[in-house]
């Protein structure tokens, strides 16, 4: 019995330690930068400009529906981009540039790339670690100029300063007048990848997501909005929703790991702390006659509690070694699949074992209070 109960303190260990670490992770997960404010409430809208429009550029037909969007109570700017972090349309566009200073004979990187309307940056929050962002008259038929993410300007400018580099593409130079903080593309845990900004009078680029700020939670506004979008036929829409949501899915992947862990860990919790109680209060039965003696000799309450106690503690004892050691090799098989190669958390470990052991002790409370409450009188009556 007393393996079995050493055995299953160590298995609780583990279960309660993965637990914390899928807790961890996803609270970390959550304080991932994924290129923009999180906090901000936006609404979303997908469009695409109808065919046959004639001589319109498309960042005129966006420019207006931006326009009747920001007409929309509540609402506190509009922008689009042909892209958002963490948004699946456009994720993987890329295109082939040339940074000054590249040997020529040099295969071109392709990088991701994403075309931004006015106010962009402004509205979906996103960091500006040096230089500026678009001004109007780059929106306006001004001189070819880019933002780039810091990540590319570590890959093609190590060690220098990217403002006022260009960038070719085709037979198209951009200079670069900013740097933005590094986000992601697709995915939270993923690695910053190299991303270019783009004014969106200064390229095509077909379907756009419309992207409003509002003062309250954007979901009672949500449909107004796609229909002021689409309220001429110029463009039509196929899909809107909030930010709130589209974080709502990045988190999926993280999220029922652990919800899963979580309720594994309360059940080992319970299986072990409900498995010692059986067993102490077993072997407290057996004891009685021994502690009414000790009690009849002047042996104090507290002093038998402490034997039951004891008993309990040693179980403990024994079982840390094991779920602690198994703990360790599971996680380090296991790591890169649930918690993204996460390193080892020595919090985990020592919450995860002072957690079991403060349950499992919890388990042979009853016993012990019974125990301490005898009296020695009527146990030797009963013997």
């Amino acid at each position: 019995m007393s393996r079995a109960r050493t055995a299953k303190t160590g298995f609780t260990i583990v279960l309660v330690g993965g637990a914390v670490v899928l807790f961890r992770a996803f609270g970390e997960a959550q304080e991932i930068y994924p290129g923009y404010d999180t906090s901000r409430p936006l609404a979303l809208v997908w469009a695409y400009p109808v065919r046959d429009q004639g001589s319109t550029p498309e960042h005129v037909i966006y420019a207006e529906a931006a326009d009747r969007m920001a007409a929309v109570g509540g609402v506190e700017a509009v922008t689009y981009a042909r892209h958002m972090p963490l948004v699946e349309s456009g994720s993987g566009a890329a295109i082939s540039v040339i940074p000054e200073g590249a040997p020529p004979d040099a295969a071109p990187p392709r990088v991701y790339f994403n075309i931004v309307g006015p106010q962009f940056f402004e509205v979906a929050g996103i960091r500006m670690i040096s230089g500026r962002i678009f001004a109007g008259s780059d929106h306006h038929g001004g001189s070819p100029v880019a933002i780039i993410s810091a990540e590319a300007a570590r890959r093609f400018w190590p060690g220098q300063n990217p403002l006022g580099k260009t960038l070719r593409t085709g037979r198209k130079a951009y200079q670069v007048v900013g740097v933005a903080a590094d986000g992601r593309i697709s995915h939270l845990h993923e690695t910053p990848a190299p991303v270019l900004y783009f004014p969106a009078s200064q390229m095509q680029f077909g379907e756009t997501i419309l992207i409003a700020r509002t003062k309250a939670d954007p979901a009672g506004v949500i449909k107004e909005l796609a229909r002021a979008a689409t309220a001429t036929n110029s463009l039509r829409s196929y899909q809107s929703m909030t930010l709130r949501s589209v974080l709502k899915e990045a988190l999926y992947e993280d999220w029922i790991p652990t919800v899963l862990g979580g309720f594994l860990a309360i059940v080992g919790l319970l299986l072990a702390a409900g498995g010692l109680y059986g067993a102490v209060s077993y072997a407290t039965e057996r004891r009685l006659s021994e502690f009414g003696v000790r009690m009849a000799v002047g042996a104090r309450a507290s002093q038998v509690a402490g034997l039951v106690l004891r008993q309990a503690a040693l179980l403990c004892v024994a079982g840390v070694p094991v779920g602690v050691g198994l703990f360790v090799a599971i996680y380090h098989y296991e790591a890169a699949a649930l918690v993204q190669n996460r390193p080892m958390d020595p919090i985990a470990i020592s919450a995860a074992t002072a957690i079991t052991i403060t349950v499992v002790l919890a388990g042979a409370l009853l016993p012990a209070i019974r125990a301490a409450r005898l009296d020695p009188i009527e146990v030797l009556r009963a013997e």
